[in-house]
């Protein structure tokens, strides 16, 4: 019997032994990584370790490590064997085709953030629509013409400032007391008419005169009747020469970014994000999209400023810029930078390299042997992430009661590389009459899950990484919700003041006096939200477009007199006298519809769970209109699920409106 019970612990001690290893070798490949971006951030980012990178240090997976070498050192065993070198080789091998890519497990904040502003903002300011816009080009050579100046560089600077931080006015920029500097100046409003004489020449041009902006850009957008879009053009005073005039703006996403870190407790959700990452991740993407776009490309120049050095002066960085951009220095922009995940594989595939020629652990002669234990290793961690994949997709099934959906194929056609991996690997094996499978793959298995719970632990204590729908749902707070809700205490005096004067204006009532915001189950918002009424049903209430409240004029991330406006609907009913509301589509999940139509060139967002960036979106937003004086009761979000053809958007609000007011009818018969 104690025979027996010295066997048992030893089998016992000898799989605790190999399970430790397993740990050691998972945790080392991924202490690896991180250690490569931390040091790419150092190089490539000229910053050094600071307090916010010391705080997201997870100490777990470091307890656990030490703790783990200290076994094996105590039992007397390596720390690397031979099955390391083969897990990294294999890990570096299934690294490969991601090289460039996003994962899709989280989609971030910067990535989203950026594809929301190119469909969203670019893709009605730059392309022609084939109609009224002939595009930004011919906006600015129509500019050029009206006003009787040059251009030299026709494309959309966008400016992205290293505090994020965007003044209503670029010429706030300017550095005062410094007439040596060259200065920034807009071009917002012309002194003198012109209308009825010639134009004066660019020579004869007095360095006082100011010129208009360029034509503004009007479309119905998700279900706002003529939504303004405005680009502001600027010119550049010089020591020497005639002014240059261009057309730029601040980054609209990462201003509003920076407003949303500066209040914190509204925004805890976001409380702990890292803004760096954040504006790399928009400033990449956006790249990246801006080439693959036959629409947009060429038409829109990025530019990096560093607003918290009192040496740089954004006039000079832009003169700098345009003189890049002229033909003749076209080769000193094509110089590329290696990116953050190429990096972070080069690095490692350097210190897997040192090991193997250190430790002389691997047999390098004997060839198909090597390349047999590469593809069981190469298979035993795509099966272990296969693992992972279907359990997220079982726990998605129970907790909608669903069978998988088309989104599910698409995200495994995304990693159809690693299918063929696993294939081929599969197939090697068999074909040398080797086991596919043996106990060194539950050792990984265990070992991986072993050195994932302190991640998980963590993400449930604190979020390293914002969800794209609750970003999303920030960016919409406080870049649109802010300007047209509450009193900015001059101009405006607030969204319930523009209702009251609309109905005197008009002769209406509107029971309920909130900003109605419909979310839909697709995301899809028509530019009207007439597009939703049923045709051919005449005994079902009927949506209108009325003429738009008051509209609101602000300069904001450089953009001058941004117009922003809300537009004003009548429900028709068949027996009773119309209800006036105030409502419009949520513009940012209509861009995402849109992002989402395009997956070819937003390929990063393919494959998404729409219905919990809508749920995070949605849980998000009445948080934050709940948690704001200025805003709370002044905004109602509306559910509609476009996808069931029973239902009619204007029974969804009327229901809504009943439920806010059940008198409404009296209050509508009493104005009548």
């Amino acid at each position: 019997m104690d025979q027996i019970y010295i066997y048992a612990m030893q089998v016992v001690l000898a799989v605790g032994v190999t399970l430790v290893r397993y740990v050691v070798y998972d945790l080392t490949i991924k202490g690896t990584k991180n250690l490569s971006s931390i040091g790419y951030d150092m190089l490539n980012k000229k910053r050094w370790l600071h307090t916010q990178l010391v705080e997201n240090i997870n100490v777990g997976p470091i307890i656990i490590y030490i703790g783990s070498i200290v076994i094996l050192l105590s039992n007397n065993e390596k720390i690397f064997s031979e099955d390391f070198l083969l897990l990294f080789i294999a890990y570096l091998i299934i690294q490969y085709p991601e090289l460039g890519s996003t994962p899709l497990s989280s989609i971030s904040y910067g990535v989203g953030m950026a594809c929301n502003f190119y469909e969203g903002y670019l893709m009605h300011v730059i392309p022609s629509d084939g109609a009224n816009f002939g595009g930004f080009i011919q906006n600015v050579q129509a500019f050029e013409a009206r006003e009787g100046i040059v251009v030299p560089v026709r494309k959309l600077f966008i400016i992205i400032t290293k505090s994020m931080y965007s003044p209503p006015d670029l010429q706030l920029f300017n550095k005062e007391n410094r007439p040596d500097l060259s200065k920034l100046e807009s071009c917002s409003v012309r002194i003198g008419d012109y209308s009825k004489g010639h134009l004066p020449s660019f020579l004869d041009i007095d360095d006082a005169v100011m010129f208009q902006s360029l034509e503004d850009r009007s479309r119905d957008v998700a279900g706002i009747r003529n939504r303004s879009y405005k680009n502001t053009a600027y010119k550049i005073h010089r020591q020497r020469g005639p002014p240059v005039y261009l057309v730029a703006e601040c980054a609209t996403p990462l201003y509003t970014l920076y407003r949303v870190m500066e209040n914190k407790e509204l925004y805890d959700d976001l409380a702990k994000v890292n803004v760096q990452d954040v504006c790399d991740d928009f400033c990449s993407t956006l790249l990246r999209l801006l080439d693959r776009s036959s629409e947009c490309r060429d038409q829109v120049e990025l530019v990096h400023y560093d607003d918290r050095d009192p040496e740089a002066n954004l006039a000079d960085v832009l003169l700098n810029r345009i003189q890049q951009l002229e033909p003749r220095f076209e080769e000193l922009i094509s110089k590329m930078k290696m990116d953050r995940n190429t990096y972070i594989y080069f690095m490692q595939v350097l210190f897997v390299a040192s090991i193997t020629f250190a430790s002389q652990s691997l047999d390098l002669r004997n060839k198909q042997t090597l390349a047999i234990n590469i593809a069981r290793f190469v298979l035993y961690v795509l099966s272990v992430r296969g693992f992972s994949e279907a359990c997220a997709v079982l726990y998605d099934c129970m907790r909608h009661q669903r069978l998988p959906d088309v989104q599910v194929l698409q995200r495994g056609a995304l990693h159809r590389h690693h299918v063929m991996m696993v294939l081929g690997a599969a197939a090697l094996l068999l074909t040398h009459e080797q086991p596919i499978i043996d106990e060194r793959f539950i050792f990984i298995l265990i070992a991986t899950l072993i050195a994932k719970y302190p991640e998980i632990d963590r993400k449930l204590d604190k979020k390293k990484t914002v969800n794209y729908g609750v970003g999303m749902a920030c960016s919409y707070f406080e870049g649109y919700l802010v300007h047209v809700l509450p009193s900015d205490g001059a101009k405006f005096f607030g969204f319930l003041e523009n209702i009251k004067i609309y109905e005197n204006r008009e002769g209406v009532v509107f029971p309920v006096k909130k900003l109605f915001v419909v979310v839909t189950k697709s995301l899809f918002s028509p530019p009207a939200l007439v597009e939703f009424n049923k045709t051919g049903r005449d005994d079902l209430p009927k949506l209108e477009a009325c003429s738009s409240l008051t509209e609101i004029e602000k300069d904001v991330a450089g953009v001058k007199n941004r117009i922003y406006r809300s537009t004003a609907y009548k429900i028709y009913r068949p027996s009773a006298p119309p209800v006036c509301l105030c409502t419009e589509g949520g513009t940012p999940l209509n861009t995402l519809y849109r992002v989402l139509k395009n997956s070819e060139l937003s390929e990063e967002l393919a494959g998404i769970n729409r219905e919990e960036i809508v749920h995070d979106f949605l849980t998000t937003l009445r948080k934050l209109i709940t948690k704001s004086p200025e805003c709370r009761g002044k905004c109602e979000l509306v559910y509609f699920d476009d996808s069931n053809r029973d239902l009619n958007l204007a029974d969804v609000l009327l229901d809504r409106i009943r439920e806010l007011e059940p008198k409404f009818e009296e209050i509508i018969a009493r104005r009548r």
